[in-house]
């Protein structure tokens, strides 16, 4: 009879009264706001700070990501990005040697101090990515608990949907002019369109998902997700990540050696 009365409302039914996990069949960020951010190209002065985060790839579908961007006076400007699955240390290492050619070959930023936020939820790959980078020219890698790279539990991830949030419904986001993508697996001609294009999607497609709990005392438990239907969320991932870590640091929340950086 339940059945009946929903009808062709699935999901609902699904959520409701069967305690299965669904999603609110939204995105969580604006489609309009999203096509405003992708289509506003901004000039970029040459930034004290630029931010590199990085999400390693945890094997199947998935990619690793490496995401670089300013943040001055709240406004957020994506300066560079690429995505691609990797399958060893020696793959890491070009990927993000790649990566930071490209951003350093620009003049504005040959002098930036690069602060990486590499997520560390996985094995080694953090730490991997940090040795890479430790004889690189004005490079600082935040840490937790004495390891290279961030963690990124339950609680946080609500809290960096939130932050980034604010950037998008502000509308303080934007390409930078010369954005930079630097994927060699990518033909060069159509590289920027491509990177662009799949960013979109994962931005368009990252949901809310309510999990209702078979006890009827309990509270539904709430998570994030843009994966499902061959969609995969690991750019916005790394936005997410590295929004989050980028404000702590500009906040001095981070331990970290800010006289060092004058």
């Amino acid at each position: 009879m339940v059945k009946q009365i929903y009808g062709t409302q699935k999901d609902l039914l699904a959520r409701e009264s069967m305690g299965l996990i669904t999603d609110d069949n939204q995105s969580i960020f604006d489609s309009a706001k999203i096509e405003i951010i992708l289509s506003t190209e901004m000039e970029v002065l040459p930034p004290q700070f630029l931010f590199m985060a990085f999400d390693p790839n945890g094997g199947g579908s998935s990619c690793a990501c490496l995401i670089s961007f300013t943040l001055e006076r709240l406004n957020l400007t994506l300066v560079a990005m690429d995505t691609h699955p990797l399958k060893s240390s020696e793959e890491m290492q070009d990927f993000l040697m790649q990566h930071l050619a490209g951003i350093r070959g620009d003049a504005r930023f040959k002098d930036s101090w690069i602060i990486f936020i590499a997520e560390s939820n996985l094995g080694q790959e953090a730490s991997h990515s940090a040795f890479f980078l430790r004889d690189q020219r004005r490079v600082w890698c935040i840490s937790e608990k004495g390891r290279p790279g961030v963690n990124t539990t339950h609680d946080r991830k609500e809290k960096m949907v939130s932050s980034l949030l604010l950037f998008v419904n502000q509308q303080a986001m934007s390409l930078y002019k010369n954005f930079i993508t630097t994927n060699t697996q990518l033909c060069a001609k159509t590289r920027r369109e491509k990177t662009l294009e799949e960013f979109k999607k994962q931005f368009s497609s990252f949901r809310k998902i309510v999990s209702k709990p078979k006890e009827a005392w309990k509270l539904p438990r709430i998570s994030y997700s843009g994966k499902g239907n061959g969609n995969n969320d690991d750019m916005i991932m790394t936005l997410l990540i590295g929004t989050w870590w980028a404000q702590r640091f500009c906040n001095r929340e981070v331990a970290a050696p800010y006289e060092d950086f004058i």
